[in-house]
């Protein structure tokens, strides 16, 4: 989740993406659950306890 948080935190990166800049660590959390797990193409990598 880290890594959403510092590319998918910044406004320069998101302008040019299809969703929204995630402000906060809950933002991020419902960006992986709603967007991330469910996409077909998606891969992602839990590392310790997935926090």
């Amino acid at each position: 989740m880290l890594m959403i948080l510092l590319w998918g935190g910044d406004d320069e990166v998101t302008q040019n993406m299809s969703w929204e800049t995630c402000g906060s660590r809950e933002e991020a959390l419902e960006f992986i659950r709603d967007v991330c797990i469910p996409h077909p193409w998606g891969k992602s990598i839990c590392l310790d306890d997935g926090s």
